[in-house]
């Protein structure tokens, strides 16, 4: 089910069947990942002053893998790769 709050940008769409409890389980389970040393300084420069680890993607990576199969309806709209295929009439 989702919900429409009006907003000073225009509308947003609210997901209100997520299950939390999930979503902190999910976010829990990427500790691993979070603390890989290794991965932490495998840098890559994505533009002036604008710079991704390869802990940024894998986080990133699993944590959309890992939501769509929860929620396969929400778009998630990533900070490290681009947006390009976000419908912003649709929930993310």
């Amino acid at each position: 089910m989702y919900s429409l709050i009006s907003s000073e940008k225009g509308r947003v769409f609210v997901y209100t069947d997520l299950i939390y409890r999930d979503v902190i389980d999910l976010i829990h389970s990427t500790r691993d990942l979070v603390l890989n040393r290794g991965k932490a300084a495998e840098i890559t420069q994505k533009g002036r002053a604008d710079y991704a680890t390869a802990v940024d993607d894998e986080v990133q990576t699993c944590m959309q893998g890992k939501l769509k199969e929860l929620y396969p309806q929400i778009q998630f709209l990533a900070e490290e790769k681009n947006a390009q295929n976000v419908d912003p009439a649709k929930p993310y």
